[in-house]
């Protein structure tokens, strides 16, 4: 069957100044239903970082809270208004209204609470709020994640992981009613968490670092996105000692992303068979590759629900170690030049989250040959046309890529910390009108 999905944040449904709500997001699914779309992709669920990314986390399992949506959890009675209801800081209103006593007996509570990156994700969040920054090199003594272990039982702490599992509570109501519809979300899987993180702080073993300070950062050489390359200043796994412990902290994130999403995606899957390492406060000009195993970290999982980010510079060793993981790697349309044959087997997108809408890219696309000779107009149009009619079993298009007009809509310019994860579509994106161009588009391309 030739599917077609929809590639849309959750943070850029239309909402009100507050943001959007997970209670917000079944008006999406019964948008999306009444379109015959069945598929919906998503960014990570996991904080974000100071610039708004998703992709450099401070826990890269725990939820983003600035969705947690207050009024579902007043009509449940596990939330008290009160005094800090329009308060700007939304987690502590959350946490002033909080009614712990209430959520400590709701099915599931006991068992969340002993998953050790929730703890952990708690521990974090409480310290961070106390000492206001998430260098837990200036926590004193609670720096030491053994230490900060004595306040697991801290009613402060109790009430972080009370709303670490009211989200993740939420979010489960949003994928049951996404599939009473029939709908299946993708999700993502961030390849690093953040400089300063839960996991770099609870498994330091599993970094390359030295008293907290990096010793080599991710990154990519220059590619595609990028003439110079990309520094994340975040630190680098540890291979070697991943290994010894048979990739656990990897094969957790995996199993919880499966538990939470109906299909991954592996974000920067070239890091599973080599990842590039920039020596601390080096250009990436300056890096190298090293060799990851893992074919080990995927082993038991099933491939049919992951999909692999597998753009950038790759060589013959990252093919071989694609073909041998067998999963459904991604074609991006504006990224084709012409000089490569279409892959049927990949999943075809019009765009990702870091590249320019549909609308925008026509207007590059007028100038190239490859284009010009394939269509007869080179407008928005006639490309999504182009991609819906290819012979790829998945084809999944930005929510904007459907409309004129479209052009301003970009969710990541990468190399740039500004102006990026914050695009959003208008109501006029969901209405009635919106709803039979989706709708028609959908059917005419013989897509479900």
């Amino acid at each position: 069957m030739k599917r077609i999905g929809i590639v849309l944040p959750i943070f850029s449904l239309p909402s009100g100044p507050e943001g959007v709500a997970l209670g917000d997001v079944g008006r999406y699914l019964e948008f999306l239903d009444s379109c015959g779309v069945h598929l919906w992709q998503i960014l990570p669920l996991n904080p974000t970082d100071v610039h708004g990314s998703p992709y450099g986390s401070y826990s890269l399992n725990g939820g983003n809270l600035a969705f947690l949506d207050e009024a579902l959890l007043e009509q449940e009675g596990l939330f008290a208004p009160g005094a800090f209801r329009f308060s700007a800081l939304k987690e502590e209103r959350l946490l002033q209204g909080l009614r712990l006593g209430e959520v400590a007996q709701l099915p599931g509570y006991r068992e969340f609470r002993k998953k050790p990156w929730a703890l952990a994700t708690a521990l974090y969040r409480h310290f961070m709020a106390l000492y206001g920054t998430g260098d837990v090199r200036q926590w004193g003594e609670e720096g030491d994640f053994k230490r900060a272990l004595e306040w697991a039982a801290a009613p402060e702490v109790e009430a972080h992981l009370a709303l670490e599992f009211l989200f993740h509570r939420q979010w489960g109501q949003v994928m049951d009613f996404a599939h009473s519809l029939g709908i299946s979300i993708v999700g993502d899987l961030p390849y690093y968490p953040g400089k300063f993180s839960v996991e770099a702080w609870a498994f330091p073993g599993d970094f390359k670092l030295e008293d907290g300070r990096i010793l080599a950062s991710g990154g990519v050489p220059p590619d595609g996105f990028s003439q110079e390359g990309q520094y994340w200043d975040t630190p680098v796994y540890d291979q070697e000692a991943m290994a010894q412990n048979g990739h656990a902290m990897w094969r957790e994130r995996i199993s919880e992303a499966l538990e939470r999403f109906d299909y991954v995606r592996l974000d920067h899957f070239r890091g599973l068979d080599q990842v590039f390492e920039i020596p601390a406060g080096k250009s990436p000009r300056q890096g190298h590759w090293q060799p990851v195993a893992g074919l080990e970290i995927l082993e038991g999982f099933s491939r049919e629900r992951l999909l692999a980010e597998d753009l950038g510079f790759l060589d013959e060793s990252f093919h071989s170690f694609a073909r041998k993981a067998g999963i459904r790697g991604m074609e991006v349309m504006v990224f084709e030049d012409g000089s490569a044959p279409p892959r049927p087997e990949k999943v075809y997108y019009t765009g990702n989250h870091d590249t320019e809408s549909l609308a925008q890219f026509a207007k590059r696309a007028q100038s190239m040959d490859h284009w010009r000779k394939k269509l007869p107009q080179v407008n928005r149009a006639q490309l999504l046309t182009e991609a819906l009619h290819r012979e790829n079993s998945w084809v999944m298009v930005q929510h904007v890529d459907f409309f004129d007009g479209t052009e301003d809509f970009r969710i990541n310019t990468p190399g740039t910390s500004r102006g990026n994860w914050r695009a959003k579509i208008g109501p006029q994106l969901m209405g009635r009108e919106a709803r039979d161009i989706i709708k028609s588009t959908v059917r005419k391309a013989g897509r479900k």
